[in-house]
Parts: C-alpha cells; structure tokens; sequence
C-alpha cells in the first residue's frame, strides 16, 4: 500500500498546503492522525465533515500531537518537493481523484499498473479485482 498525494488545488485551495502538512505528519509518524483529521468521515465539503478551512487544518496539527517546530521546517523546505512528485506519479498512472486505488505488481521498484479503481467502491470491487489480478477464480 503507497500513498500519494494529489491535491486539487482547483476544489480546494488549501489541499497542497493540507497535503504537505501530511507528507511532514509522515515524517513525525503521524501521517495517519493528520490526515483522519482532514479526511475522516467524509472529505472536506461533503456530509458530515467541514469544508477544508485554515481552522480545519490547524485543528488537525493539535489533534495529530504534531511537533510545530518541525512541522514548519519541513512544510516550508522538503514536503513541496515531496507533493509535487506524488503528484506526477499519480497522474502519470491516471489518479486524478480522491480514492484512486492502482493494482498491479511491483518488480524492481517499478509498478506495472493493471487496474485503476477510481471512488468510493464496494469491498467486492476490489475482492474480485485483486482475485483476478492474484490468477484466483471464484
């Protein structure tokens, strides 16, 4: 399992910033309760969770237990970097929405992608594509 970030600026102006914070989280071993924070029970702007805001963002830094100090550095020197590759890679392999999932197999640190799962799908969904990607049959 990887992640990478994609952060639609054009949705949501603050994703690049919300997304560099995360990637710094990660580094401080908090990616996980950063971005439950800004992604939990809904994405930003949908049911059930706030529109992605500097509050939300600032809420999900004290509720992630994160170190500012470090936090700062590394959102203003190393995570831009960071992002921007995500991005490229993700793209690159036809991510272009929240929960785009890639299958496929890893062979000397490449991915050789075979199915793009993009949205909120069913468990089936993925039961019977990581079946059919293993060579399983029903």
């Amino acid at each position: 399992v990887a992640f990478w970030h994609v952060p639609l600026e054009d949705i949501h102006p603050l994703a690049r910033r919300a997304a560099e914070l995360a990637d710094c989280a990660g580094r401080q071993g908090r990616f996980w309760e950063f971005h439950d924070r800004m992604f939990g029970v809904g994405l930003p702007g949908s049911a059930g969770a706030p529109p992605l805001s500097e509050e939300v963002v600032q809420a999900g830094i004290r509720g992630a237990g994160l170190d500012n100090s470090a936090l700062d550095k590394c959102a203003s020197v190393v995570a831009p970097g960071d992002v921007q590759s995500d991005f490229a890679v993700a793209t690159k392999f036809g991510g272009r929405s929240t929960r785009t999932f890639f299958l496929g197999t890893l062979s000397n640190g490449t991915l050789k992608v075979s199915k793009v799962i993009s949205g909120a799908k069913p468990l089936v969904t993925f039961t019977e594509d990581l079946d059919s990607l293993l060579g399983k049959t029903k």
